[in-house]
């Protein structure tokens, strides 16, 4: 049966109880700016001088570097809850062995 594998937020507003229970397969990640204030008691991660919207290209508050950075973690988050892990340093000391 089909479940959900991750989860992932962008500087949402408010956070679930940490005594909130996830199932043990469900990836989670949550993106915080440093201005949000709180912690959740699962995988996150905060970007320091940024405000919420720092990943929306449209809005002033865009931040490119910290943008990029969460899009990586997501990635890397969908990557794990598919079970996709890629071992990226192999694959390119392989490439780099061919040159």
């Amino acid at each position: 049966m089909p479940h959900l594998c991750t989860l992932v937020a962008y500087y949402p507003e408010k956070i679930p109880s940490p005594k909130t229970k996830y199932p043990p397969h469900l990836e989670l990640v949550v993106h915080l700016a440093s201005t949000q204030g709180f912690a959740p008691a699962f995988n996150n991660y905060v970007y320091h001088d940024v405000q919420p919207g720092f990943a929306e290209h449209d809005l002033d508050e865009y931040d490119k570097v910290s943008a990029s950075l969460a899009w990586t973690r997501t990635l890397a988050a969908l990557r794990k809850g598919f079970k996709l892990e890629v071992d990226l340093e192999k694959i390119w000391e392989e490439h780099v062995g061919r040159k």
